[in-house]
């Protein structure tokens, strides 16, 4: 299979390898994954923001490119946004429904997490994810760590867009070992100043709006 996109990378950070069980909530996962989804596709060429010789606002974004990717998650992702132009929240929120399913099915075709059934008091389905080969993920969290708690230098590309998924998503703290306050302020600061420039940054705030708009639903629903 091709190397891990960002988004299998990211889910399998935010699964326990034990439990199989997510350390983050729902929202901050299915919006970091859709995220991730989201920053894959513009690193890829597929997704772009719109300029001034498009049609509507500048500064949404776009599909430039929809042929088939040999990607299943990036390919529902492409048909999900269509040819319509979004902001960077709602083309986000556009890749939540579904995307934590397709991520985890590519991790299981990897063998890098396998899926248990159970079911809660013998009546309620249950199901986890715990992991069967960790090398990979060891590997991301070494470099990610090097960076929030070992002082390394700037991260690559791909570590800075991780690091700036797990900040968004309130989690960089609950992956890497170290003093809270210091990985919190440190995955802030990689972040701010990510190397993908002014789009992956602008996704990036798409990704923390549409938790804080799905939240706020929620909350008015209660």
């Amino acid at each position: 299979m091709p190397e891990p996109t960002l988004a299998e990378d990211f889910l399998q950070l935010v699964l326990d390898d034990e439990s199989g069980k997510r350390i983050v909530g729902h929202l901050e996962a299915t919006r970091g994954l859709a995220g991730a989804v989201f920053l894959d596709l513009l690193a890829a060429g597929r997704v772009d923001r719109t300029g001034k010789d498009d049609a509507g606002r500048s500064g949404c974004f776009v599909v430039r490119d929809a042929s088939p990717t040999g990607n299943p998650v990036w390919d529902q992702a492409l048909a999900r946004l269509g040819d319509k132009s979004y902001t960077g929240r709602r083309a986000v929120e556009k890749l939540v429904k579904g995307t934590e399913d397709a991520v985890r099915e590519r991790l299981v075709e990897r063998g890098v997490v396998c899926e248990e059934k159970s079911t809660v008091l013998g009546v309620f389905p249950r199901r986890r994810w715990p992991a069967t080969d960790t090398g990979h993920e060891e590997l991301v969290t070494r470099r990610i760590k090097d960076v929030l708690v070992a002082g390394a230098a700037a991260p690559d590309r791909r570590t800075a867009d991780l690091v700036a998924l797990l900040h968004a998503v309130r989690a960089a703290h609950k992956v890497v070992d170290g003093d809270r306050r210091t990985v919190r302020t440190r995955a802030k600061e990689i972040a701010d100043q990510n190397p993908g420039g002014d789009a992956v940054r602008q996704a990036l705030d798409a990704v923390r709006a549409a938790m804080i708009a799905a939240a706020a639903a929620g909350s008015a629903g209660s």
